[in-house]
């Protein structure tokens, strides 16, 4: 369900109010050093109809944790969720929803018993109330433990043994079990999570061999049948490469008892000639590690009738590139690249713009949340004994190092992150060398829309370059965001100034785009493939294969997380993945007064259904679901 924000204006007037009463936010350069954040977060909060949202994904992961530690059905709490659910919107319905969830609360408290739920949840729940009847908008303090409540609740009164892969599939008790379990231990599922995946932006095509990874054309050959050879792949642009080097000489944790193993991999992979049935990403060979030796011996995708520990080898090595992938995609495509690059944005625009400024004004509702969601999540789930530090590979440090690493690899460059000029730098604009690459052609269709509505709005506001050049706001704006004392993005503007209406356009398109479209793409994945924790685990357990510390004698599933882990990857990923909160395109009723602004946006909403009938056309299966513009909101809200 996808709401529609109907309190949105209602924060809008929250955070002008306040903008008033306080007109400046403070940076902090030492929440995520030396990453520019919020010292504290002014006043404004989240809507009632966000809290909802929220509180219905908690409850609906504390009654399947009750339902895997009574091992009895409590089929009648989730229906009566669902029932909540799906109650009409509206401000009237809103207030009975919460009102029906407070006493659900209790009952799932009531049925868990005290070592199976914490009281926090009634707390939670009745405090959220009664924020709304009390007539306050801020939430903050309702949800303030929600992280903690969520790390807390994977904890378990009994044990819990996880020996095969069908275990894990159980713990989807009251929660559908996601599509991936079915297939993604299939070679084609492995390569497809690379570009529809929760992290389609890693690979990059290979133009010519790599040193540190001393793939044979006997190899090559191996993987895609004696019909294809790696000198003519390369020659034609087929061969890809996702290189996690970043991740290499990372410090592996050990919070809270289990040692956790991570490597820096190299995966290889191709597309078949041209001509061919079938013409999908493949994999060729995996190496788990930068430097080729005995420890990093480089695997090459088995044939038919391989042995037994050949075949569990290569499964391994596969995993082991998805716990990269997912180290990378929660510190840096996710948190680094989306939530903390529209941080530097969001504070920059309160300190610089008047509340009637027409940029603040287009760029407030894709703000919404930003701030308090990245504070929540910098206190407790990103923080020392977090749920971060407990799931993922790295040390908390680490984690927290690679999230700041991503923050810069934006805004160190941010002029050319702008979508068609990232893609063809990485070496995969081209559609024909690889034709399917989902995120690419939904992102640049969405991308195309705001463009065309970015740069609609500019010419609406501005009537020339010198318009542009003249607007003290904009450029000093544009002075906060480059400071080394405000944003401290780099690459951003044209000689220090935004000289042009194009590049503002631009600049904006590029701002709104990550803030909703990009935060989706890589935000709503946790939910239906990350949740299920042998589809993507951050953290493997056992060394890898190849090195002196692997026991010949190691199953599968022994790399795979521990019950506590991987209860808490399903919770967490349920709870991001699943709160759509607002919808992209759809402004607050009477938020601009300029009609030819209106105009413009009609035309945007237009655009955007006609490019959700594209995405149905390309995929009338609804496998890869992110970036249908009805399923992405307009802000980083969660």
């Amino acid at each position: 369900m996808s709401a529609k924000g109907i309190f949105s204006d209602q924060w809008l007037r929250k955070m002008f109010d306040n903008k008033k009463e306080e007109r400046h936010i403070d940076y902090n350069y030492e929440h995520l050093p030396p990453v520019a954040m919020a010292n504290k977060v002014p006043g404004f909060g989240f809507t009632l109809e966000w809290a909802v949202l929220v509180v219905i994904q908690l409850l609906r992961i504390t009654i399947n944790k009750i339902a895997i530690d009574l091992d009895e059905s409590v089929d009648d709490l989730a229906e009566q969720l669902n029932e909540i659910a799906c109650m009409e919107d509206g401000t009237v319905a809103t207030y009975k929803k919460l009102w029906k969830l407070s006493s659900l609360a209790f009952e799932i408290e009531h049925r868990g018993g005290d070592k199976l739920v914490s009281s926090d949840l009634v707390d939670m729940v009745r405090s959220v109330r009664n924020s709304g009847n009390d007539g306050e908008d801020d939430l903050a303090g309702g949800l303030d433990n929600l992280f903690q409540f969520i790390k807390d609740l994977s904890r378990s009164a009994k044990e819990h043994d996880l020996n095969t892969i069908q275990d894990y599939m159980d713990l989807f008790k009251t929660i559908p079990l996601p599509a991936i379990a079915k297939n993604f231990r299939e070679d084609q599922s492995f390569a497809a999570m690379r570009v529809m995946g929760p992290n389609p932006l890693v690979i990059e095509r290979l133009s010519e061999p790599l040193v540190k990874f001393p793939l044979t054309d006997a190899m090559y050959r191996q993987a895609m049948g004696d019909g294809d050879n790696f000198a003519d792949a390369l020659a034609q642009g087929r061969v890809y490469v996702a290189d996690y080097e970043v991740l290499n000489g990372a410090m592996p944790g050990s919070f809270p008892g289990w040692q956790k193993y991570m490597a820096a991999p190299i995966a290889m992979f191709a597309v078949p000639p041209a001509g061919s049935a079938d013409r999908r990403l493949l994999p060729v060979a995996i190496q788990l590690g930068q430097v080729p030796g005995p420890d990093t011996p480089l695997l090459v995708r088995p044939e038919a009738g391989a042995s037994a520990a050949v075949q569990r080898d290569w499964q391994m090595a596969k995993t082991f590139v998805d716990v990269a992938d997912g180290n990378y995609h929660e510190a840096i495509s996710h948190l680094g690249q989306t939530h903390l690059v529209m941080e530097a944005f969001t504070i920059a625009s309160y300190n610089t713009f008047s509340e009637d400024h027409p940029i603040n004004q287009l760029l407030n509702p894709h703000f919404e949340g930003t701030l308090l969601i990245n504070n929540l999540a910098q206190k407790s789930l990103i923080a020392a004994g977090g749920t971060i530090d407990k799931i993922m590979a790295g040390t908390i440090d680490q984690s927290r190092i690679f999230g700041a690493r991503g923050a810069q690899s934006f805004t160190f460059q941010f002029n050319q992150m702008y979508l068609p000029r990232w893609l063809a730098r990485r070496g995969v604009a081209d559609t024909e060398a690889l034709p399917i690459y989902p995120y690419r052609d939904c992102a640049l269709l969405v991308f195309d829309a705001v463009k065309q509505w970015c740069e609609s709005y500019v010419d609406a506001v501005y009537s020339s370059d010198t318009a542009v050049l003249n607007d003290d706001e904009l450029q000093a704006w544009l002075d906060q965001l480059a400071s080394f004392e405000g944003g401290r993005m780099h690459d951003i503007g044209i000689d220090g100034n935004i000289p042009t209406r194009a590049y503002l356009s631009e600049l904006l398109t590029t701002a709104v785009f990550t803030a909703s479209a990009q935060h989706a793409a890589v935000n709503f994945p946790q939910s239906t493939i990350m949740s299920f924790a042998p589809a993507m685990p951050l953290a493997g357990y056992t060394p890898t294969p190849g090195s002196a510390d692997f026991e010949p004698g190691t199953r599968y599933v022994d790399m795979m997380p521990p019950f506590d882990n991987a209860i808490e990857q399903l919770n967490v990923g349920i709870l991001l993945g699943s709160v759509y909160y607002t919808q992209l395109g759809e402004y607050p009723k009477n938020h601009f007064d300029n009609p030819q602004i209106n105009a413009a946006l009609a035309t945007f909403q237009q655009r955007l259904a006609e490019v959700e009938r594209q995405i149905e056309a390309l995929d009338p299966d609804g496998d890869y679901p992110y970036l249908r513009p009805s399923q992405i909101p307009q802000s980083i809200n969660i």
